[in-house]
């Protein structure tokens, strides 16, 4: 049985790979050791849903989703939220859902793998963003990027914290105090 000493080097106390043996970092934000990204991987409705539900009312990938419960159906599409970090190259993104309708739904279907496609679909945030309170249903935008995941903007015109966030950006001690209270749960169970 190995024990947590056999991870941590005595002489300067970090720990390290089980496997290779070399020291683990967190990242710091660099070109070089970006931040992780926050990752969404359903919308929540999907989650709302009950086991049955989601068997029979939902279909998905990592990129699309469609729910049919109610008389219409949802579509949503996954996209990269930005929070710039003021005087930093990189910034805090996330991985998130975005309410879109049928008919953006379908054109972005069909152009799923045109490198070239480029274009901007209106929506509304289908994620809860950890930190912010009430921001499903923020009007948002979704910008495609040809065969990477789509940038999602939010309307500049509407008044909440995660609004101000994106177009104003936040200092670096703000950016790792986020991630750490969303890391430090998982690192803890």
């Amino acid at each position: 049985m190995t024990s947590h000493d056999d991870h941590v080097d005595r002489d300067d106390h970090r720990a390290h790979c089980a496997d290779c043996g070399r020291p683990l970092t967190a990242p710091d934000g660099t070109l070089l050791e970006p931040w992780p990204g926050v990752d969404y991987p359903c919308p929540d409705a999907y989650l709302a849903l009950s086991g049955h539900e989601r068997e029979h009312h939902a279909r998905g990938t990592e990129e699309l989703c469609m729910i049919w419960v109610r008389p219409l159906p949802d579509f949503y599409l996954r996209g990269i939220l930005r929070i710039p970090v003021r005087g930093e190259d990189l910034g805090l993104e996330s991985a998130l859902w975005v309410q879109v309708s049928e008919e953006s739904f379908l054109d972005y279907t069909e152009h799923y793998e045109d490198p070239e496609h480029s274009e901007v679909y209106p929506g509304q945030l289908a994620t809860q963003v950890d930190g912010y309170s009430r921001s499903t249903s923020l009007p948002v935008q979704i910008l495609t990027r040809g065969m990477e995941l789509p940038l999602v903007v939010p309307d500049s015109t509407v008044s909440h914290p995660l609004v101000r966030d994106v177009y104003d950006g936040i200092d670096r001690s703000e950016a790792e105090l986020r991630l750490r209270a969303l890391l430090l749960p998982a690192s803890e169970g």
